[in-house]
């Protein structure tokens, strides 16, 4: 058998535990997915998204148009990393704007209603104390360090504006409580047409708050006008839009 073959095969043993790990759950990809260059560690990070969004390691396969073998030895590098980053100190100091010091991430951490949103800024006013190195803080957080680079790195470039990543619903008139808690993942699997696969995945990409439209559709390769207009029909007309 191939090392490719003995390594799907062994993760697949194991339940591939890593996709129930604290930490690929929390890991931020879609910064990683934004700072990477190369198509293929975009891929990559994209396929970790479509995880921590509930397809399968089969469905991200063909989605991206790639085999389960590599997606198992994604996650097996994933998984590597994370095993190797556990106590590997801090390269050079991060360095920040003057702005930093004074910025209420606290504040921000209590009045967010998202998840990862939480999280991020929880970190940085970890970090704003200025006694735990990243290292010590994506510990504390059961995150990756790169994933606390990328919270860095977003604040580095937009400021706070950059941590939310929130759809602008205004834009959109709101949209109906049942948002939150309808099941665009088992959408997706039922539906015939790839179309609507691609739609289903959409809304639920922007479901938890934690992406803007701009990323979703550069992800999945479809314009921001088609996202508002699948959020809009959605709005309007429910699941039957």
């Amino acid at each position: 058998m191939s090392e490719k073959g003995r390594a799907a095969r062994n993760l697949q043993r194991r339940k591939v535990s890593v996709l129930s790990s604290d930490a690929f759950r929390q890991a931020d990809f879609a910064a990683l997915y934004r700072r990477a260059v190369n198509p293929r560690e975009r891929r990559r990070f994209l396929s970790f998204l479509l995880l921590q969004a509930g397809l399968s390691v089969s469905e991200v396969a063909v989605h991206l148009g790639v085999s389960e073998v590599a997606v198992y030895i994604w996650l097996r590098g994933y998984a590597s990393q994370r095993k190797q980053e556990v106590n590997r100190s801090d390269p050079d100091p991060v360095e920040l704007p003057a702005s930093f010091a004074s910025e209420s991430f606290t504040q921000l951490y209590r009045e967010s209603f998202h998840a990862r949103s939480k999280i991020r800024y929880l970190g940085l006013s970890l970090l704003q104390e200025g006694n735990r190195s990243v290292s010590e803080v994506a510990s504390i957080l059961r995150v990756s360090r790169g994933t606390v680079y990328g919270w860095l790195s977003l604040y580095r470039s937009f400021g706070v504006a950059g941590l939310s990543k929130r759809v602008d619903w205004d834009r959109i008139g709101g949209m109906p409580s049942s948002f939150a808690s309808e099941d665009f993942v088992s959408l997706y699997r039922a539906a015939d047409g790839p179309r609507a696969k691609i739609r289903y995945l959409c809304l639920s990409l922007l479901q938890g708050g934690d992406h803007t439209v701009e990323e979703v559709a550069s992800m999945l390769h479809v314009n921001r006008v088609s996202v508002y207009a699948w959020l809009r029909r959605y709005r309007d007309r429910g699941i039957k839009g």
